[in-house]
């Protein structure tokens, strides 16, 4: 095996685990804030991985702005949402927060 190919498999696999451990510790500060678990999370990380490709590759733009723009972009759509549907949902029985987040899941899939 080529050194080249060596050090970019690790790389790689550094890359792959830190994105498991950034994924695992946002589900983990969900539970202890909300004290529910958040099965549309995985969904916002899928929006934010689309938002980083349009920028790297359909636009061109810096790869350093990527992740910046993935957090300006979810950041407004985390405050709509919670303005809009987790605040109705709060106030009311924890099986309603609940449902709202599987409904989320099983929306953005279709």
């Amino acid at each position: 095996m080529d050194f080249n190919v060596a050090i970019q498999v690790c790389v790689n696999a550094i890359s792959l685990s830190l994105i498991y451990v950034m994924f695992a510790l946002g589900l983990t500060l969900i539970m202890g804030i909300f004290d529910i678990c958040n099965f549309a999370y995985g969904e916002f990380v899928m929006v934010a991985g689309f938002i980083s490709y349009l920028v790297i590759v359909k636009w061109g733009l810096p790869y350093l702005l990527a992740p910046v723009a993935a957090m300006v972009v979810l950041s407004f759509l985390g405050i709509i949402l919670r303005r809009e549907y987790f605040i109705r949902c709060v106030t009311g029985a924890a099986w309603n927060l609940l449902l709202l987040l599987l409904g989320q899941v099983a929306h953005s899939k279709h």
